[in-house]
Order: structure tokens, then C-alpha cells, then sequence
């Protein structure tokens, strides 16, 4: 057998102390996947103990694992996984599948002693979906903290307090990005960090006591057909936050400065900064341009305070050329929700099939004589008042009074309602008089419409108040509205908005008669959306622009609101905007590319003709011949 590779003496500098755990040298070894054998005495020996191992993974460009680090602080091994030149996923070979089986019998499914991570939760599922390996015993430190913030300096400072001092530059530095290069030579350090930091804190002080009660992930216990949806759901997670840019230079359209701090103003939404980043800035005075680093303070709209600690610059004498933010944008309040919903799923905290029959008829099933509903879901639903002179302000075409018709039913076969109608086809219309319908003839309350875009969510409350229905709020982001797009929301629905900051305080008085609420996906994440559902109970969901919605983002929701909503509709246009990122990972879906759920689908037939005028096929006669009603709805199917 070859002697190991000469190890690379490793010293961590992100924390300073008198323990001697903490200036300890750990060897480093960098092993091939192919090494991993039967014989492979060193790292299998190295780690046969039952003490606390820190793990950490390295990723390709694409997202797929393409390295991971083990350490218990005394030694440290960094197993690199064979990829394709073109960072395609291959078969793995007898060789590999063999490696794997032990690297998962001997050391992530051990007998005793835990593995820890940060983000456990995707670190687990890219072992599974990546290498088909599983795991036991494995915490996730960060919830072991705090069940809010996720940040590993914030997790790190908690867990170790001030009997150490933390170098936060260098913390951050470590947890940046998780890219992984077989050419770099210096690959292995930010890994290793990673990987030794875990280990660390379940060794120092009271460390053991902490993670005590921590929920265990243990991918060993679930059912190939759980792992196989939580899987994907974390592995498109994980490769869309790989996409977001580790560097972001902003567009500035004003600066004022002080002597040691400088205000800017954003120019653009989708380019403002974030408070509690790292910039970088490139500015010139009468010397000349140079560099210098800084931080973001306080930031209120399109207003962002910069703060330095040079006190040799002047910044008052000074121009700003450019300005780049280093590090991610932190995850969206849907994509934290999303991302905690996983975790306690993968925790056993939550049973998928048990829990809710959403996931189960949109996720479990291949057929739609599979869809089932409870049977004590009333399938009648609310009778219509007696009395009423309800009219519609403006006449629906038919198949728009279909699919309002669908959207009003509670029956088991309708429950789950898709309406597919491209731009023309009255979509906004078929939402605002399923409302006026459900609310004014039917008396029905809990009604929630949800879309991905502000502007969507906007267009809707817009319609509503233009066909004069007032029972109903507003909920926007301030990020969003304040000083950025105060100018979207006219006086029309001006007194039906209620903005974030608002939530936590907002009373029952406010919400009195309120039948309808309107948000974004994300806002219907929000910690304080409870404060909404107590007065508006979350009983029917209409989604728009359901096209753009990756599936897995309603996971959350469906967990979530399991014991009260009773029905859903989407309703999109699955030939305009797919879900972000598709361009890019190809296997993103939306609800419209859940193959049994078509059946399910109520189509504005005024799209049949508009999309045949176009293409020809349909000539310019303003009241073409239509066909029998079977043939539209195979036309519109094929399409």
C-alpha cells in the first residue's frame, strides 16, 4: 500500500483563546474518493471513535458536491469526489459505489457520536443526491441556537459567548461562498475552517450540553419516496443560492460624506444594498483614486449609511467611483421558510404524507384517480345568501364563468383547481369575481390571492377596487414600497395597504370585515403573518403567476396551513415566465409541469383564438367560426 500523502499543517485564525484546542496545528490529508477501500486503514482508523466530528462540503459551480471535509480537531480529511470535465453528474462506477457504501457505514452512519454542520439540513440531502449516501446522528448547529437568524457568526458568538475572541472579518471570510477548486492550491482552507469550527463548538465549555437536545437528522429513517421530494426541494434551493453573486457593484445616483461616513442613494431596486455587508470602495480625492474597505450601516430605502474605520481618508474631500457589496444576499423570508420546513422535516419533526394531503396529491402520486381528501372536508361548501341583488359590474365569457365556477366549488374533484389563460384572457377578471362572488352572494371569509411579483399582487388589489369591492387588505413590504415604489399604489387602494413594519402591532379593529387578503409569496412568510390568519383564517388560496412559482415553494405553505386550508387554485400562463432559475438548472418546475394535475385544469378559452389569429392559422375575421368546445380544449391541451 503507498504511504499517505504528506499532510498539510493546518491553524485556525478565526478565534483567539488560551485553550489549546484552539491553537492546536490539525493535519490535513487530501484523499481521492477511489482511496476510499476496505484497506483504506487511515482515515476509517484516524475517525473510529465515537467523539463529535465536524463536517463541511464544497461544491462545484453547478451545485453538485464535489468535496467534504471531516475533522474531530485532532486530524482533518478532505475526501474529493470524481465529477465530469463538463460538471455533469455521471454513473458512478463499481469502484465508487463501493467507496461510498463504506465512507457511509463507517463514518456518516456510525454506531455513536454525532456529525455537525452548518446548514446540516442541504449539506444531507447533497450527500444523498449526489453520492446516494446517508446520514445518522447528524445536528444542524444553527438551529440548535436560534430558530430566527442563521448567520454562522451570529450561531458562533452564542455558542461560544465572550470566554473568546472572534475574528468576525475572518468568520465571514470562511462562510462566503462553499465553491470548491481542484486547481486552487489553498482549496482546502476555507473547508477545513468550516468542518474544525463544528467540531469545536461541541467540544468547548459546555458545547456537549448544548447539543444535547438537538434534533437529530437521520436520513437512514426515511422512505426513499420522502428523500427523494425533500431532496429535490433542497438540492434547488441549494443551486439557486449558488447562483446569486458572491459580488454585487451598485449603481449610486447621489452621495453626501462626512469625515469618517458617507450616504449614498441607490439607483436601482434590484441593486440596493444591505445592511451588515462588507464593501468595497474605489473613491478619488486630489491625490488621486484608491481603495478602501468598509461596511453598510443603517439602510432606509434608496438611503444606505457607509462606515469606516480609516481615519487617515478624509471621505469629505472625496468622489465615489465604485461601490461592491461582498457576499449573498440572505435568503428571502419564503426561501427561509421554505428552507426550515425541510429541516424539520429531514429533524422527523414533520410527516410529509400524514400531515398534509396537499403534499400528498401534488407530490406522492402519479395519477389523478390517486387524489384523495379527507372525508370529513365538507364538499358543499357556504349556501348562497338569500336576498341578495349581487351582480357582477362587467359580464364574464364562458369560459371565464367555468373557471370562476371551479374556483367556487368545494367538491373533492375540484378542490385543486389550475386555470391556464396567457395575457388577454381576463385572469385578473376571473380573480376579482371569483372574490365578488365567494364574498358577496356566498358569505365566504379566509380568502387569501398570493403571487410571486409586488406588481402582480398590485394589479389584482387594483381590480378589485375598480370593480368596487372593499373587503380586503394589502400586505407590502416596506423594503419594497418605501421610497423605492410608493408611486405604484395609487389612491385607489391606498387605504387597504398595510405595510410590514406594520404587522406586529396591527390590530383587530384594522381587520374588521376584512374578507380577502393580497401578498406576495415571500410576505406570506413573514413571522408576524399569524396576526393576519387569527382574523382572516387561511382557508382558500388563489395563486397568479403560478408559471413563475418553482413547486417546492409551496411545501411551507402546504405544512403550514395544513389544518385549515381547504382549497387551492393556480392560475398562470405556462408559455410566458417559468420559474427563476430554469434557464439555468432546466429541471425547475412550476405547478403547470405536475403531469397528473392536468386534468385538473380549467382553460380561458378566448386564448384559443387569439393564439390561432396569430400564427395564422385563424384568419383576421373578428368573429371566427369556433369549432366544437372538444376540439378547443385539445388545442389549448397542445399548447
Amino acid at each position: 500500500m503507498p504511504s499517505p500523502p504528506r499532510p498539510i499543517n493546518f491553524l485556525q485564525n478565526i478565534l483567539e483563546g488560551r485553550d489549546p484546542e484552539i491553537n492546536r496545528p490539525v493535519p490535513i490529508r487530501i484523499i481521492q474518493e477511489a482511496e476510499l477501500t476496505s484497506d483504506a486503514v487511515d482515515i476509517f482508523l484516524v475517525f473510529g471513535h465515537a467523539l463529535p466530528l465536524g463536517i463541511s462540503p464544497g461544491f462545484s459551480e453547478n451545485g453538485r458536491l464535489v468535496a467534504l471535509a471531516i475533522t474531530d480537531g485532532q486530524e482533518c480529511r478532505i475526501i474529493e469526489f470524481a465529477e465530469s470535465k463538463h460538471g455533469k453528474p455521471k454513473s458512478p462506477s463499481s469502484q465508487a459505489l463501493e467507496s461510498r457504501k463504506l465512507l457511509q457505514e463507517n463514518l456518516l452512519c456510525r454506531d455513536a457520536g454525532d456529525l455537525l454542520a452548518f446548514d446540516m439540513g442541504p449539506l444531507a440531502m447533497a450527500l444523498y443526491n449526489d453520492l446516494g449516501v446517508r446520514v445518522n446522528n447528524a445536528i444542524d448547529i444553527q438551529s440548535s441556537f436560534s430558530a430566527v437568524n442563521r448567520k454562522p457568526s451570529l450561531t458562533i458568538k452564542d455558542a461560544l459567548g465572550d470566554s473568546v475572541k472572534l475574528f468576525h472579518n475572518n468568520i465571514q471570510d470562511i462562510f462566503l461562498q462553499t465553491v470548491y477548486h481542484n486547481e486552487d492550491s489553498m482549496r482546502y482552507k476555507d473547508l477545513a475552517h468550516r468542518a474544525w469550527i463544528s467540531q469545536f463548538l461541541a467540544s468547548f465549555g459546555n458545547g456537549i450540553t448544548q447539543f444535547t437536545n438537538s434534533k437529530r437528522i437521520n436520513t437512514k429513517a426515511l422512505s426513499d419516496q420522502h428523500l427523494a421530494l425533500v431532496a429535490k426541494a433542497a438540492r434547488d434551493t441549494t443551486r439557486l443560492e449558488q447562483m446569486k453573486p458572491v459580488y454585487t457593484t451598485h449603481q449610486i445616483s447621489q452621495h453626501s460624506s462626512t469625515k469618517d461616513t458617507m450616504e449614498v442613494k441607490a439607483a436601482l431596486f434590484n441593486n440596493r444594498m444591505r445592511s451588515d455587508r462588507k464593501v468595497q470602495m474605489t473613491l478619488s480625492n486630489s491625490v488621486g483614486a484608491f481603495t478602501m474597505p468598509a461596511t453598510v450601516g443603517l439602510v432606509a430605502g434608496r438611503s444606505t449609511h457607509i462606515n469606516t474605520t480609516n481615519s487617515s481618508v478624509n471621505l469629505s474631500n472625496t468622489a465615489v467611483g465604485v461601490i461592491t457589496s461582498i457576499g449573498r444576499d440572505d435568503p428571502t423570508t419564503a426561501e427561509a421558510r421554505r428552507a426550515a420546513t425541510i429541516l424539520r422535516i429531514l429533524q422527523g419533526q414533520q410527516n410529509l404524507l400524514e400531515d398534509s394531503p396537499w403534499i400528498q396529491n401534488i407530490w406522492f402520486i402519479t395519477s389523478i384517480a390517486e387524489i384523495s381528501w379527507p372525508d370529513d372536508w365538507d364538499q358543499k361548501g357556504p349556501k348562497p345568501l338569500k336576498n341578495t341583488n349581487f351582480k357582477l359590474n362587467r359580464p364574464l365569457n364562458s369560459s371565464q364563468q367555468s373557471a370562476v365556477n371551479s374556483m367556487l366549488s368545494f367538491s373533492h374533484g375540484e378542490r385543486l383547481t389550475i386555470i391556464r389563460g396567457p395575457p388577454g384572457t381576463g385572469k385578473t377578471s376571473v380573480i376579482s369575481a371569483f372574490v365578488q362572488f365567494a364574498v358577496s352572494l356566498f358569505n365566504r371569509t379566509g380568502i387569501w390571492l398570493v403571487a410571486q411579483s409586488n406588481v402582480a399582487v398590485k394589479n389584482i388589489a387594483e381590480k378589485l377596487a375598480g370593480d368596487g369591492f372593499q373587503a380586503w387588505k394589502l400586505l407590502v413590504s416596506k423594503d419594497f414600497r418605501f421610497d423605492w415604489h410608493e408611486h405604484l399604489y395609487g389612491q385607489l387602494i391606498q387605504q387597504h395597504i398595510i405595510q410590514s413594519d406594520e404587522f406586529k402591532e396591527v390590530s383587530r379593529a384594522r381587520l374588521q370585515d376584512v374578507r380577502v387578503i393580497l401578498c406576495t409569496l415571500s410576505t406570506l412568510s413573514s413571522f408576524f403573518i399569524k396576526k393576519f390568519t387569527t382574523s382572516i383564517p387561511f382557508e382558500t388560496l388563489i395563486v397568479d403567476e403560478a408559471s413563475q412559482i418553482e413547486v417546492g415553494d409551496y411545501i411551507s405553505i402546504f405544512s403550514s396551513f395544513k389544518s385549515s386550508l381547504r382549497k387551492v387554485c393556480f392560475i398562470g400562463d405556462d408559455k410566458q415566465l417559468p420559474p427563476y432559475g430554469q434557464e439555468d438548472l432546466q429541471d425547475l418546475q412550476s405547478i403547470f409541469e405536475i403531469s397528473h394535475l392536468q386534468a385538473q385544469t380549467e382553460c380561458l378559452l378566448r386564448l384559443v383564438i387569439s393564439s390561432l389569429r396569430q400564427s395564422m392559422i385563424v384568419n383576421s375575421n373578428p368573429t371566427p367560426i369556433i369549432l366544437s368546445l372538444v376540439i378547443l380544449l385539445h388545442v389549448v391541451l397542445w399548447m
